[in-house]
């Protein structure tokens, strides 16, 4: 399958997932989340699906602040494969009701050399590393963030012992990015 370049899903009030739209599906099914399926995810809050704590605490508030002020705000984020880097937005459109529409575009993808760790089925560890929720970069020993190419030594290389697992955070900028578009919705 191809992946789709645009999709939508609708949350109600409680931030319940109402509605997905088959692009949604195909998209999901397109990145190695077939289980994602409109019977699963209908009627789910939304938080069950948003990758870390601090990103998913940063939605609540989000919607939270679009319902009240209605206005529309876009996300910038990244949803990467192991083997492509994907840049999308996803628009946050408020509706009657307390409801909000989302629709997430890929804007542009931009295909690598495969990297095990980004991949869900590779074997872990009992390691963990740190990476941003939105833009996907890693956090380094030094508290600075990286693309993942450049924080691993060998980004290429799946050891017979596993991989780290991934831990989700937002990365100072990122975390600003959050709180702007909080204060603008």
């Amino acid at each position: 399958m191809q992946t789709q370049t645009c999709y939508t899903y609708e949350l109600d009030d409680t931030d319940r997932i109402v509605e997905v739209d088959e692009p949604w599906l195909c998209f999901a099914a397109d990145n190695d989340a077939a289980d994602l399926t409109r019977e699963r995810v209908v009627g789910a809050p939304v938080h069950d699906f948003i990758a870390g704590w601090t990103l998913s605490s940063h939605y609540a508030r989000l919607y939270k602040s679009l319902r009240h002020r209605g206005a529309a705000v876009t996300v910038p984020f990244r949803c990467d494969a192991p083997d492509m880097r994907r840049h999308m937005e996803l628009d946050l459109l408020p509706r009657n009701e307390g409801r909000i529409h989302c629709r997430g575009r890929l804007l542009r993808s931009e295909p690598r050399p495969r990297i095990p760790l980004l991949d869900r089925r590779t074997r872990r560890n009992g390691e963990w590393l740190v990476t941003c929720s939105l833009c996907r970069q890693m956090k380094m020993p030094d508290n600075n963030w990286r693309e993942v190419e450049e924080a691993l030594t060998e980004p290429y290389a799946e050891p017979l012992s596993g991989l780290p697992q991934l831990s989700h955070d937002l990365c100072p900028d990122c975390d600003r990015l959050m709180q702007g578009l909080i204060e603008a919705g």
